[in-house]
C-alpha cells in the first residue's frame, strides 16, 4: 500500500497503482474531471471506480455531488471503500461486473434508486463498449468514457459504439488525450473514428507514439452550453 495526497486528502492506494506517478510526471493526468464536478449535479455513476481518487478529488470541489461507485476487483476495493470516507458526499459503492454477460447497468441504477444521473464516467480498460451495450439509456446523461482498445477485435466494437451513441444524440464530443490535454470539439464521430485510427497505427509500431488513447466527454444538445462552459475554464486554467 501507499499513500497519495489527492485534492489535500490522503489517500490509499496499492502498490502497482501509478496515478501518483503519472500527476507527478503530467500536469494534467486526471485533472479535468474534478475541475468539471463544479458544473454538474445529481448522481455521478462511476463504472471502473478503482480506488476512488477521482471520486475524492470531484467531492472535494462539490459537495453537493452523490455517487455511485462500481468496481470489482478486490485490491481496488478495500481502499476504494476507505478513501471515500474522507468525503462528504453521500456515497454508495457496489463490488459488480458491468457488461452484457454480467450485471447490466440498469440493474445498478435501478439497485441505487438513481433518478438524475449528472455524469456517467466509465473507465474499464478496453471494455467501455459492453457497458455501453448493458445500458438501455432511460436517461441520457453527459458520458465521461475511455477509447482504449487492447485487443484486435476492440477497435471495431469502439466504432460500432460511437455509431450507436451517435444515433443517440450524443453529437457534441471533446475529446481529449489520455494525458488529459484537451485536443478539441467536434460534433462529428468520424473525427473521432480518424484520431482512433491514428492512434492504432502507433499502437502497431508506425509511428512514434504520441498518445495512447482518447478520452471523451459527450452529451446532448441540452447540455452542451453548461459543460462548454466547464471546458473552457479547464483550458483557460
Amino acid at each position: 500500500m501507499k499513500i497519495h495526497t489527492v485534492e489535500g486528502k490522503k489517500l490509499e492506494f496499492n502498490d502497482e497503482n501509478l496515478v501518483a506517478v503519472y500527476q507527478e510526471k503530467y500536469r494534467l493526468y486526471d485533472r479535468f474531471l474534478p475541475h468539471l464536478a463544479s458544473y454538474l449535479e445529481g448522481t455521478v455513476v462511476d463504472v471502473g471506480a478503482n480506488c476512488g481518487a477521482l471520486t475524492v478529488a470531484m467531492g472535494v470541489k462539490n459537495p453537493s455531488l452523490e455517487f455511485v461507485c462500481i468496481e470489482p476487483e478486490d485490491k481496488h476495493l478495500q481502499h476504494l471503500h476507505k478513501n471515500v470516507l474522507q468525503i462528504s458526499n453521500r456515497v454508495q459503492v457496489d463490488r459488480a461486473k458491468i457488461g452484457t454477460q454480467y450485471k447490466l447497468l440498469d440493474k445498478v441504477i435501478e439497485q441505487f434508486e438513481v433518478k438524475d444521473i449528472g455524469l456517467l464516467k466509465i473507465d474499464v480498460d478496453g471494455y467501455d463498449w459492453d457497458v455501453i451495450d448493458s445500458y438501455s439509456f432511460s436517461q441520457k446523461p453527459p458520458i465521461y468514457i475511455e477509447e482504449d482498445f487492447k485487443l484486435p477485435d476492440q477497435y471495431a466494437k469502439y466504432h460500432a459504439m460511437n455509431q450507436k451513441l451517435s444515433e443517440l444524440g450524443y453529437n457534441n464530443i471533446w475529446m481529449f488525450d489520455n494525458f488529459g490535454c484537451l485536443i478539441g470539439f467536434t460534433k462529428d464521430w468520424d473525427m473521432v473514428n480518424t484520431l482512433n485510427s491514428y492512434v492504432d497505427r502507433m499502437k502497431h509500431g508506425k509511428s512514434q507514439v504520441t498518445m495512447y488513447y482518447l478520452d471523451l466527454l459527450i452529451c446532448q444538445d441540452q447540455d452542451v452550453h453548461n459543460l462548454g462552459e466547464g471546458v473552457m475554464s479547464y483550458i483557460s486554467a
